[in-house]
């Protein structure tokens, strides 16, 4: 995953919920953090409701949608 990559995830907002929420957006960035056992690329996202979040590379429904390129 690049800067500009157009991507999708999804998360579950509500505690009472099993039902995820979709997400879209873009990457504008990423850093690396390290955990007790490993370090991890944090990409930071402008996400389609104008907020700007952090995703892990690792979130398994973290997909790209479209490649800057």
């Amino acid at each position: 995953m690049e800067q500009g990559d157009l991507v999708k995830w999804s998360w579950n907002l509500a505690a009472d919920s099993w039902e995820d929420t979709v997400f879209t957006g873009v990457v504008i960035g990423s850093r690396w953090a390290k955990t007790d056992r490993e370090k991890v690329n944090i990409f930071k996202m402008l996400a389609n409701d104008g907020t700007l979040v952090e995703v892990r590379e690792d979130e398994p429904t973290l997909k790209v949608i479209s490649e800057s390129r």
